[in-house]
């Protein structure tokens, strides 16, 4: 099973829309959405939604991005994670063949790596990433990830910010197997 963690602070626009795309994906899974006490109508609308697999957690005092993960994975009851963002940057649609390859390839982590063009930054970066680590990452991933949840709990990750990047840079740590297929 997928466990989709949302973390939300002041989501009042985008929450709603953000839990009917990850709850349309065709896969076994929960959604797990961690209320950071936002004071907009966050909880208004989120006591409004019911449905099996949706899990509402509420932080009764602002706790930072880190905390909310992390009670997130706690709570989890699925093999494998997804953190989605609130603000709709990642498409969960790429959930189910990200989670079909740590499945089939015995990966720790699944990368979503955009099919297009990266900029000469972004290449910079990645043959940087790779030089430093010695993977042989081909792209710049999105912010569309999935890792086995049992992974996570080993790592000693801090998920402010750009989690994607700080949770490649601490499974590279801890040799971890990282895979990346295109969305």
């Amino acid at each position: 099973m997928l466990s989709v963690i949302i973390p939300v602070f002041n989501n009042e626009n985008t929450i709603e829309s953000a839990i009917a795309r990850v709850n349309s994906i065709p896969v076994e899974k929960e959604i797990i959405v961690v209320n950071d006490s936002s004071s907009d109508k966050t909880p208004v609308i989120l006591s409004n939604l019911s449905f099996d697999s949706l899990k509402v957690i509420h932080h009764a005092t602002n706790r930072g991005r880190d905390a909310v993960v992390h009670t997130g994975i706690a709570n989890a009851a699925g093999e494998y994670i997804a953190i989605h963002d609130a603000q709709l940057k990642c498409d969960p649609a790429c959930y189910p063949r990200l989670e079909e390859a740590l499945k089939n390839q015995g990966a720790d982590i699944v990368l979503g790596v955009s099919s297009r063009r990266f900029s000469l930054g972004s290449s910079l970066c990645v043959l940087l990433l790779n030089l430093l680590s010695g993977t042989r990452l081909k792209g710049w991933f999105s912010s569309c990830w999935v890792a086995r949840r049992e992974c996570l709990l080993r790592l000693s990750c801090d998920f402010n910010g750009d989690n994607a990047f700080r949770v490649l840079k601490e499974a590279l740590k801890g040799k971890l197997r990282i895979i990346e297929v295109t969305i």
